[in-house]
C-alpha cells in the first residue's frame, strides 16, 4: 500500500504491464499518460527518470522492494521490446517476502475526470521457475481518492493463470489465453459510474469485476482520482521467496466518456447479471 500518497494527482504505478501500439482506443479518448514505448528514457533504473507524454514528476518505487530488492530497469534491445528498441524489465526479488508488494509509479498532472479509464500495455511474463512453482504475479491495483483500493488483476508467471487482487485475498481464476514468454496486449477498462472494471488480453475480454472496498463516487466534484498501481508480489506463502521476470512496453492511460463497443458489452453483461441476481 502507498504511504503518504499524493492524493492531488493520479498515480500510475508500474511493475509489470504495458500497451500495444496497435490497440484501438475509445473514440474521443484523452491521453492521460503515454510512455511512448519508453524510447526517450535512458538505460538504467526506472525510478528517478521522467519521460513520456503527460509526465510531471519522476518515476518512483514503493512497497516491499523499495530501495533495492525488486527492480525496474529500462533497457535497449529490439529483440526483447514489444516495439521499437526499448522496454522495462521488472525483476521480482524473493527477499520481498510473502505477498510483499513492490511497484513503480509516476505522478500525473490531473486525475481522469471522465467516466471510463483505459489502461493499456504489452506484457511478457517469463516463467523462470517451472510450472511446479506458484508465482510470482505481475499485475495492477486500482485505488480511488483517499487510498481506497478497489481491486486489481495480474498474471501468475508460474502457471499463466489470471489473478484478481485485493488487499485481503488473492483469488485465482484459471482462465485460459494467458501466455508466458511472449508479449500480449492487456487492456483494463474502468467504469467509474457502475464501479466495475473489465480485463481484456489479446483482444479477448476475460472477466469483469465489481470494485472492492470503494465508497460511491461523487461526480459533482473533482475527486474521482484513479491510482493505477502496477505491482509484483508472491501468490502463495509457501513460495514467498520465488523470483520472477517480466517485460513491459507501450504503457498508456486514456480516459473517455464513451467506452469501446467490446468494453461496453462486457460491462453491460456484468451489470445485467448482477441485476438478475438481485431480482431473484
Amino acid at each position: 500500500m502507498f504511504t503518504g500518497k499524493i492524493c492531488t494527482s493520479v498515480i500510475v504505478s508500474l511493475a509489470v504491464l504495458g500497451s500495444s501500439a496497435g490497440t484501438m482506443r475509445a473514440a474521443a479518448a484523452t491521453t492521460v499518460y503515454d510512455s511512448n514505448g519508453f524510447e526517450s528514457f535512458s538505460d538504467g533504473g526506472l525510478p528517478t527518470q521522467n519521460g513520456g507524454q503527460g509526465v510531471v514528476a519522476n518515476w518512483f518505487d514503493f512497497g516491499a522492494g523499495t530501495g533495492g530488492s525488486s527492480t525496474a530497469t529500462v533497457f535497449t534491445d529490439a529483440g526483447l521490446a514489444a516495439s521499437g528498441n526499448k522496454a522495462v524489465r521488472i525483476d521480482r526479488d524473493g527477499d520481498d517476502g510473502a505477498l510483499g508488494l513492490t511497484g513503480f509509479g509516476v505522478p500525473l498532472p490531473t486525475a481522469p475526470q471522465e467516466r471510463f479509464v483505459f489502461i493499456e500495455f504489452d506484457l511478457n511474463a517469463i516463467d523462470i521457475n517451472g510450472d511446479s512453482a506458484f508465482g510470482p504475479a505481475f499485475g495492477i491495483e486500482l485505488f480511488t481518492t483517499g487510498n481506497n483500493q478497489v481491486g486489481g488483476v495480474g498474471i501468475d508467471a508460474g502457471d499463466g493463470s489470471l489473478w484478481r487482487y485485493n488487499s485481503e485475498t488473492e483469488v485465482l481464476f484459471p482462465i485460459g489465453g494467458l501466455q508466458r514468454g511472449v508479449y500480449q496486449d492487456w487492456k483494463i477498462t474502468v467504469d467509474l459510474v457502475t464501479e466495475k472494471y473489465s480485463v481484456a488480453v489479446a483482444g479477448n475480454t476475460l472477466a469483469t469485476f465489481d470494485f472492492y472496498n470503494a465508497p460511491p463516487f461523487d461526480f459533482g466534484f473533482g475527486d474521482r482520482l484513479i491510482d493505477v498501481s502496477i505491482v509484483t508480489f508472491a501468490t502463495d506463502g509457501n513460495f514467498a521467496d520465488v523470483e520472477g521476470i517480466a517485460y513491459i512496453d507501450n504503457y498508456v492511460v486514456t480516459t473517455s466518456q464513451v467506452p469501446e463497443p467490446t468494453s461496453m458489452m462486457a460491462l453491460l453483461v456484468a451489470g445485467g447479471t448482477l441485476l438478475a441476481r438481485r431480482r431473484r
